[in-house]
């Protein structure tokens, strides 16, 4: 098994056995150009309620990953929508629709469940 096996397999057992404090250190020193361990480390921190990391982590991922960066700007489309910060909002949607690694479909359907989710009214759906 080669190096980084063996790294992943801590990294789920970390997972498995709800050690969070070491499982979170584990994704932060393994973060690279991949989107899959910035969402991780993005959920992590959701469910420790630590929204500022969530905020910095996932704008850090959007200017390191070289992959898929869709779940990245629903996360920070969702905080912007959360903060009533409708600037924010344009800015990240207009740069997510520039962006070739980001699934623009998927982005409108997730953003749309959240606003249902969260009984935003119009004024937060006319800036879409």
């Amino acid at each position: 098994m080669k190096h980084g096996g063996i790294k992943k397999e801590a990294g789920d057992l970390y997972r498995q056995y709800g050690m969070t404090e070491q499982y979170i250190c584990y994704l932060e020193r393994n973060l690279d150009r991949e989107s899959e361990y910035y969402v991780e480390l993005i959920q992590c921190y959701c469910k420790n309620g630590n929204i500022e990391k969530v905020r910095q982590t996932a704008e850090l991922g959007l200017d390191q990953c070289r992959d898929d960066l869709t779940a990245l700007f629903i996360f920070l489309l969702q905080d912007a929508k959360n903060n009533g910060d409708k600037e924010t909002y344009k800015k990240l949607y207009a740069s997510a629709k520039r962006r070739k690694k980001a699934d623009m479909v998927r982005i409108d359907e997730e953003v749309g469940k959240f606003l249902e989710k969260f009984n935003f009214g119009r004024d937060m759906e006319e800036i879409m």
